[in-house]
């Protein structure tokens, strides 16, 4: 049987890889007719890079933001930002069962 098998994938030891490689002697050993084409290999510009699809699952450390805010006796208390399903921004307070803009605990 002829075959065309297309790959794509810009990095040259990926898992991708490993299994083109077994897909071809697998067609090899079967008799089939393979015309293969490596669309990175011949210079095909994909809209991934090769550094961008290494850096893909590389997460930059995020730090918890703190913010200082007046209690208006002179005082201060801290509070941290987080992100509500929905869209919405809540800001907890650090007094017990306190809680701003309307967020619900």
């Amino acid at each position: 049987m002829r075959i065309l098998l297309v790959y794509a994938h810009p990095v040259e030891q990926s898992y991708a890889a490993a299994l083109r490689d077994a897909v071809l002697a697998a067609l090899a050993e079967g008799g089939h007719q393979v015309d293969f084409c490596d669309l990175y290999a011949e210079g095909f510009q994909a809209a991934l890079t090769r550094e961008e699809r290494l850096a893909y699952h590389t997460v930059p450390a995020m730090p918890m933001q703190l913010r200082v805010m007046s209690n208006g006796s002179g005082g201060r208390k801290a509070s941290s930002s987080s992100f509500r399903p929905g869209g919405t921004a809540c800001r907890r307070s650090s007094k017990a069962g306190s809680t701003a803009s309307g967020c619900r605990a």
